[in-house]
């Protein structure tokens, strides 16, 4: 029998990345993304960009916001296309506000879908990112499906994808 996870967006999620370090999803990241579910059939893709930070500590990863789908965005029922006009700004304010303590960490979108599966467009989508390279040395992909999100954490010159596991919560 499959076991389902339907997300609580009042609570923070944990995933375990490749390497022993955690990431941190902050429920208030969780709501935003949350209000762009595609739960009715006229309901758009949305998306929008993780920021967050990675602690000097033990470099665990902590997104703390996330942008949302801007009007020059190019949206359908199975497509999102990010423009920089926008989301670029929203990082800049970001930056601002946190005085210089947050990154880009990626990239976030919604699919039609229960349990979120990603394109080939947007597997190729990321190896194109992960080919620009970013100070973070990786880069997080999210997709928010109507009864869970899913995360892909991407790394290395070879642009590998791999999707995280949750946490298993006590």
């Amino acid at each position: 029998m499959k076991e389902w996870i339907c997300i609580d967006s009042n609570n923070e999620e944990v995933y375990l990345l490749p390497d022993n370090r955690t990431l941190y999803i902050r429920p208030e990241a969780i709501k935003k993304m949350f209000k762009y579910k595609q739960v009715r059939w006229t309901d758009t893709e949305a998306g929008g960009i993780l920021i967050g930070r990675i602690l000097e500590e033990d470099n665990n990863i902590i997104i703390d916001d996330v942008s949302e789908p801007m009007s020059t965005d190019k949206r359908s029922r199975i497509r999102f296309s990010r423009k920089p006009d926008g989301h670029q700004e929203y990082m800049n304010e970001a930056y601002e506000r946190e005085k210089g303590c947050c990154f880009y960490l990626g990239e976030w979108h919604t699919h039609p879908q229960r349990m979120p599966v990603p394109s080939s467009i947007d597997r190729k989508d990321w190896k194109r990112l992960l080919k620009l390279g970013f100070e973070s040395g990786c880069l997080l992909f999210v997709i928010v499906g109507i009864d869970e999100l899913k995360v892909w954490y991407g790394y290395g010159e070879a642009a590998t994808v791999v999707e995280l596991k949750r946490r298993v919560r006590n």
